[in-house]
């Protein structure tokens, strides 16, 4: 049987170290963009800012969703490249500046630092 969204993310949130609330301070961050992505690529936190670019008033139908079901798939897939080799190789990426959707839906520069975040697991 196949988890929610909602039970990704609550799975998620428990593997990491407790009390840190570290997905709430990017939402004191103006101009931030934050998420956080299992190792499927589910989006399992996200700060203000970013679900209500994709038009989310409700975060319980975000969590679990993927690049793949808000942008278009040539961004999605690149952004999945990059991701695995974030996990394949642990290492950050930063600074990468690339396109990705403004709040008018159009293409615009950003930039960005994928960093992996580990799992008392190890994972």
């Amino acid at each position: 049987m196949q988890k929610s969204g909602v039970q990704l993310r609550e799975a998620f949130l428990s593997s990491v170290i407790p009390g840190q609330g570290f997905e709430k301070l990017f939402d004191h961050i103006p101009g931030v963009l934050f998420f956080a992505k299992d190792l499927s690529g589910h989006l399992l936190a996200a700060n203000r800012a970013l679900l209500d670019l994709y038009g989310y008033k409700d975060e319980n139908d975000f969590w679990g969703t993927t690049d793949f079901d808000h942008l278009p798939r040539s961004l999605a897939e690149k952004f999945r490249d990059d991701d695995l080799h974030v996990i394949r190789t642990r290492q950050p990426m930063l600074e990468i500046v690339e396109i990705f959707m403004n709040r008018t839906g159009n293409p615009a520069w950003f930039l960005t630092n994928k960093m992996p975040v580990i799992a008392r697991s190890g994972e």
